[in-house]
């Protein structure tokens, strides 16, 4: 849970962070409360989570509102991408999205770091680009 504290990774996460590769960070997230009523998370409460490079510079943030606490730990599931730009392997920090609200922000679980698969060409783009070569060839061969 995130309370008014940081939780940052001590090691770094290795292949997280090669330049102009897309990347996605997915969590389970909740809103949540420790004991007294006061500290549980308001509707107005957010969380984030930074992606920090090696020498703790921002690479990327997120945040996201938990939602008001309701008695139970009823957990979503956020993610968002970020784009690597080479400059080393990056660590994670999550805590509040501002500090001193006196409240648990919210509770984070299962926080996932992937590299998402390039989407494919479409079948058919090989095949029309062939086309056009083919075209352009024939249209030169009849002019010469």
């Amino acid at each position: 849970m995130s309370f008014e504290d940081v939780i940052t990774l001590n090691s770094s996460i290795s292949g997280s962070n090669t330049s102009g590769q897309i990347y996605a960070i997915t969590f389970d997230l909740s809103a949540a409360v420790y004991q007294a009523p006061s500290q549980a998370t308001s509707a107005f409460d957010q969380v984030r989570v930074d992606v920090l490079r090696s020498n703790n510079s921002v690479l990327a943030s997120f945040d996201a509102a938990p939602g008001a606490w309701t008695g139970n730990m009823d957990f979503t599931t956020e993610s968002f991408t970020y784009t690597g730009d080479g400059t080393g392997d990056i660590r994670l920090r999550l805590g509040p999205s501002v500090a001193g609200s006196g409240r648990f922000n919210g509770a984070f679980d299962n926080v996932v770091l992937s590299n998402p698969a390039p989407v494919p060409l479409p079948a058919g783009l090989p095949l029309l680009a062939a086309a056009l070569v083919g075209l352009g060839l024939t249209a030169r061969r009849k002019s010469a």
